[in-house]
């Protein structure tokens, strides 16, 4: 069935009758003895094979063409005693323009069709891209919903935590301290906090923020039962209800930690209540934890050299241990880097593995196989950017090795992430 926007025979030739009587009316009114306009350039008959051509193509613009011309000659010779034949031999060059104008007219009609027809393809095509786009759009908006609650379920606080660390441990050493307490109240949201260590049965006071009374320079340990507690049992020591503080018991948690000094205790008196939750605690012992872990290694280890530390086997299985609790509680993956060296000349080289040790990142800690001299490399909160970085970095010193990291993330226990790292 054909479509009632697509022209047909049946329009083309009524369109023809139609507008060739509208032209011929008004010759004939106008000018009675000059039908056909001959003596006009150009004729206004050429109007009826230009439209015909433009609207309904080439076959049609040339039959409008010599139906005109036809018309036209017929006219001329009836009223002038001629035979048709004649008229159009007369007259070759205007009869011969009625058709090239209905030609022509019809061509452009043909190419202006198959252009319409490009651009509507194109247009479809690109209508269809859009819509995808759109559909595409729509999905990343609700993925980044859905990643942004589950960085806020996952604590995304934490995120920044390595360059946190970085800064903290390459920092002007006698401000360590104050800087820690201010990551504390970036990631944590602590108020008021002091952090003590441990001299016999005192605790003497080595940096505070906000500080109170009740935090004073100096303190007895069996006058603060959540710090006696905390040292104790060396792990977090906080008030069931945090409403219930009084003046002989003024803080809510009291946080232990070890350096090369002893031990010491983080005692806070003050947070938001919306922050005096599991999370928020987990994760100040977790800052507390590897910052004083990183600093211990680097001042037992030659701190003072350049470079990271290279620890004990033990020490660094410990410490990998501790990566994957990390990533298993916080969501925060770690990386290991294992550097094999081609030349065993260059794994026995002291100078190389100074370089290698200084390309790393401050928060870097490294040990050695004992077997064959390779480098094992932990970087505490490092993703897949950081061993890639550190990758390219550990290159640079030298062309005769072959790396390969490991991103630490859970379940998995310590040995069989060993293990893994192992093959």
């Amino acid at each position: 069935m054909e479509s009632p926007t697509e022209p047909s025979l049946a329009k083309g030739i009524r369109d023809i009758i139609v507008i060739g009587g509208i032209i011929g009316g008004v010759n004939a009114a106008v000018s009675r003895g000059d039908f056909g306009w001959l003596q006009m350039n150009p004729t206004p008959w050429l109007i009826l094979p230009t439209l015909i051509g433009a609207r309904y193509g080439v076959f049609m613009g040339v039959a409008a063409g010599i139906a005109a011309g036809l018309g036209i000659s017929m006219a001329q010779a009836r009223e002038h005693g001629l035979v048709v034949q004649a008229v159009s031999q007369h007259h070759p060059f205007f009869f011969s323009a009625l058709i090239v104008a209905g030609f022509v007219a019809g061509e452009f009609q043909r190419y202006a069709k198959g252009r319409s027809r490009e651009l509507l393809e194109t247009t479809h095509g690109q209508a269809e891209d859009l819509y995808r786009v759109r559909a595409e759009l729509e999905l990343c908006r609700e993925t980044r919903q859905a990643l942004q609650r589950h960085l806020a379920v996952h604590q995304a606080a934490t995120a920044s935590l390595d360059d946190d660390l970085r800064k903290l441990i390459t920092g002007k050493p006698g401000e360590l301290l104050d800087s820690l307490l201010a990551l504390l109240q970036q990631h944590a949201q602590i108020i008021s906090a002091a952090i003590y260590k441990v001299a016999g049965g005192k605790l003497i006071r080595l940096a505070v923020i906000e500080p109170t009374e009740a935090l004073a320079e100096t303190l007895r340990i069996d006058e603060v039962p959540l710090a006696a507690k905390a040292l104790d049992e060396t792990t977090i020591a906080s008030v069931k209800d945090p409403l219930t503080t009084s003046t002989s018991q003024p803080f809510l948690v009291a946080v232990p930690f070890a350096d090369v000094k002893g031990a010491g205790v983080l005692i806070i008196q003050d947070m938001p209540l919306q922050a005096f939750d599991w999370q928020h605690l987990a994760r100040i012992d977790l800052i507390l934890h590897w910052t004083f872990a990183l600093l211990r290694h680097r001042e037992d280890l030659g701190g003072g050299r350049q470079g990271v530390p290279l620890v004990l086997m033990e020490d660094f299985m410990v410490l990998l241990g501790q990566a994957l609790q990390a990533e298993a509680t916080h969501s925060l993956p770690s990386a290991v880097i294992r550097v094999d060296f081609n030349n065993l000349d260059q794994a026995k080289n002291p100078r190389v593995e100074k370089q290698l040790l200084a390309s790393l990142p401050a928060t870097a800690l490294a040990t050695r196989l004992p077997a064959h001299g390779s480098l094992i490399v932990l970087l505490p909160f490092g993703g897949e950017m950081e061993a890639e970085a550190a990758s390219r970095a550990l290159n640079t010193t030298s062309n005769d090795l072959r790396l390969c990291h490991y991103i630490v993330v859970g379940p998995a226990d310590t040995q069989t992430f060993w293990s893994h790292i192992m093959q």
